[in-house]
């Protein structure tokens, strides 16, 4: 039996099990991978949003990723929910870290996904204003591809919203500019009849290119875990070694067929958004 590929997730917890590091390992695992999680933060939310917020101390985060990346290694990694500045810190400079020491040893750089998780679906904040500038100065610089929705893409950028996928264009070519390898950005949240997100990357050259993709739209119907399973699933794409847009197209296939199978699954999760149907 081959060896699976490994997911490094550094992610908060989510007690309902629809988001987080419970989505991340459900799609690992769909996608045969074997994942490994440093927990940021531990939640108490359920279907209906989050109650609570505990984030764990810098150095027992930096405790659990040293733990599992040098003894299990990590093909691909996907970072979500950091929550504060000490945490968001020391996730950088433990990855710069690994990174320097494979590029000595002359190893390929490790893939990384972020997901820079601002607020939960519900609206809860899950990342204090002063990470801010720290995410964008220690980790972006490190990134492979960066997943924001079109509300993190406009706090990012400073904008007004984002509600359109023509705007949704310019901002994710836009954050590619500011150095950015890729960006993809989601568009479920967008005023449009389909689900439209779109990937920006830089070639070989340097010039920036473009993939759109579509998906019909489920109406009347929320869902909860879509951006972190997408992320992950892009993650995990990469961990097996695909280009970043075969990774991007597949996650999103997959990420539309759970979503498809939590609207037509029988008997609702709880009583609030749709929790996906991973396998």
């Amino acid at each position: 039996m081959p060896i699976l590929p490994k997911l490094l997730v550094i992610a908060g917890s989510d007690s309902g099990a629809g988001a987080g590091i419970q989505a991340d390992l459900k799609t690992a695992s769909a996608l045969h991978c074997y994942a490994t999680t440093v927990i940021t933060a531990v939640t108490a939310q359920n279907t209906l949003g989050v109650q609570t917020v505990f984030s764990l101390s810098a150095e027992l985060v930096i405790q659990q990723a040293e733990a599992v990346y040098h003894d299990i290694g990590a093909d691909a990694i996907k970072i979500g929910m950091l929550g504060n500045l000490s945490i968001v810190t020391a996730v950088a400079n433990c990855l710069l870290t690994w990174l320097k020491a494979r590029k000595e040893a002359g190893k390929e750089k490790i893939p990384i996904v972020l997901d820079p998780v601002f607020k939960s679906s519900s609206g809860h904040n899950l990342l204090d204003d002063s990470a801010m500038a720290a995410l964008q100065k220690k980790l972006f610089p490190i990134v492979d591809v960066l997943t924001p929705n079109s509300l993190e893409a406009s706090i990012l950028l400073s904008t007004g919203p984002i509600t359109r996928f023509w705007q949704a264009r310019e901002a994710a070519r836009s954050l590619c500019e500011q150095g950015l390898p890729a960006v993809y950005l989601k568009g479920g949240h967008l005023e449009e009849k389909e689900c439209l997100d779109v990937l920006c990357f830089k070639s070989k050259e340097g010039k920036i290119c473009e993939m759109n993709f579509a998906a019909s739209r489920i109406e009347n119907k929320e869902f909860h875990g879509t951006g972190c399973t997408l992320s992950s699933a892009i993650a995990a794409y990469l961990a097996h070694g695909e280009s970043l847009p075969s990774a991007c197209q597949h996650a999103k296939e997959y990420v539309t067929q759970a979503i498809a199978r939590a609207a037509q699954g029988s008997g609702q999760i709880g009583k609030g958004a749709l929790a996906l149907h991973h396998f």
